[in-house]
């Protein structure tokens, strides 16, 4: 259900109705697939902008499809996390989801959210202990995995599943992945969905990747998904293994992202990962956790937090933040995620004027920035400068419209003349935007 609720469209009774005929609904299933009669709907597909204009293509898959899905990945898990060759391998299917109470990490917890930030502390403590460290992550991974060779591997790792299984997968696989219309199908491409299943498979293509990492690394070596980080001794041990990561790679039809393959020193590394920065913004994640303390203390840790904000934006006088601001360099955005999350627990609003900015200028800051803008103290505001950024034609992908919507639905908006006005003109501009535009204009009406 949760995942259900993560698709991009709304259900307006929330699948309520598929949860109450489940039963029913397996059987059917059941008997369509033993019947050799389940064929794959056609799934939609939605554009969500990476950088530059350049997008990436999201699948929006029927429900019952995507039960399959999530059954048959659950079938295989268990014994692709056992024949896994690398504890660095830090990905765990599971709500991705963080517990609004909870501000750090522990060992003992589970999840996707929870193994990313495993991954990113094991990154910071090998970039400690090594004078050089590599980063670097796999061009396109989905768009480029072979269902062969996943066949072939997933039918390595798990002795026991039958070979019908592995041909419902692939076959639905397949029928989700997108093809233009009337092309051949190539038996490649992994469909992109919000759902944690596709990503479970695409974990076990790396699995050969991670003993050549391990064996040059010394297993300073950490992997989320296809992002990709080790420590090494000197130039020479990082490009020897840079070369046979691409080689092996290529063995699976695959390569390295030349453009984000980079060799660090320490310090350029200490920089990447924004080592103090993160550590500033773990002890004032400490401090929030401690209820009573911070009940006390709550408008002075958040006038802090503004501080430390406004002196890393070192914003220009043409907006946005500096080029030595911490947001703008390696990880800095996740820095910048995780101190409007703070900021936002202590009741401390980024101007609007910012989050508009990065609404603009940054698409992988952009959900970001609108969730941050629907609790600002002034929301019309906020509206009425969204609203330029829609008219001005700067969203080129479907996801911009949903989420332009989402705000206005989620903002407590004070109904004004001027408001409804700029509704009216939201939804002359959504209505030309295709199917997805006109979903956002139906949740503005």
């Amino acid at each position: 259900k949760p995942q259900l609720r993560k698709q991009v469209l709304w259900d307006l009774i929330e699948f309520r109705d598929i949860d109450h005929d489940i039963s029913m609904l397996s059987h059917q299933m059941s008997n369509d697939i033993s019947e050799a009669a389940y064929q794959v709907s056609k799934p939609k597909t939605y554009l969500v902008e990476k950088s530059r204009g350049l997008c990436r293509q999201m699948t929006l898959v029927r429900p019952e499809d995507l039960i399959i899905l999530q059954c048959l990945s659950s079938r295989l898990h268990f014994q692709i996390i056992r024949n896994s060759p690398s504890k660095a391998a830090f990905f765990e299917p599971g709500d991705m989801e963080w517990s609004a109470g909870k501000m750090t990490i522990s060992d003992d917890d589970y999840g996707a959210v929870a193994s990313w930030k495993r991954f990113q502390k094991q990154v910071l403590k090998f970039s400690r202990e090594n004078k050089f460290v590599v980063i670097t992550d796999v061009a396109n991974f989905y768009d480029f995995i072979n269902f062969k060779h996943l066949r072939n591997i997933i039918a390595s790792l798990c002795d026991d599943v039958d070979e019908a299984v592995l041909d419902i997968l692939i076959y639905l696989l397949n029928e989700l992945a997108w093809v233009p219309d009337c092309m051949p199908r190539q038996e490649m491409g992994m469909p992109q969905i919000e759902a944690e299943a596709p990503r479970v498979l695409a974990n076990a293509m790396l699995f050969e990747l991670d003993r050549v990492v391990e064996k040059h690394s010394y297993r300073n070596y950490a992997r989320f998904m296809d992002d990709i980080d080790f420590g090494v001794r000197s130039i020479v041990e990082a490009k020897q293994a840079v070369r046979d990561i691409d080689l092996t790679l290529q063995a699976r039809q695959l390569r390295l992202n030349s453009a984000k393959t980079k060799i660090l020193t320490q310090r350029e590394a200490f920089k990447h990962f924004c080592v103090k920065e993160n550590s500033d913004l773990d002890r004032y994640a400490k401090l929030i956790e401690q209820t009573s303390f911070f009940t006390k203390n709550r408008p002075r840790i958040g006038r802090s937090l503004g501080a430390v904000y406004e002196r890393w934006l070192g914003r220009k006088t043409t907006g946005g933040p500096s080029d030595s601001s911490p947001f703008v360099q390696g990880n800095g955005s996740k820095i910048q995620k995780r101190i409007f999350t703070l900021m936002r627990k202590c009741d401390v609003h980024p101007p609007v004027d910012d989050l508009i900015w990065l609404a603009k200028q940054q698409p992988s800051m952009r959900a970001a920035a609108i969730r941050t803008l629907v609790h600002t103290n002034k929301p019309n505001d906020a509206f009425n400068k969204l609203l330029r950024v829609l008219k001005s034609g700067v969203f080129v992908d479907d996801l911009a419209y949903i989420e332009f919507a989402n705000f206005c639905v989620h903002s407590r908006l004070k109904r004004t003349p001027k408001l409804v006005a700029g509704f009216d003109e939201a939804i002359a501009v959504l209505k030309q935007g295709g199917v997805f535009g006109a979903y956002a204009a139906t949740l503005l009406l």
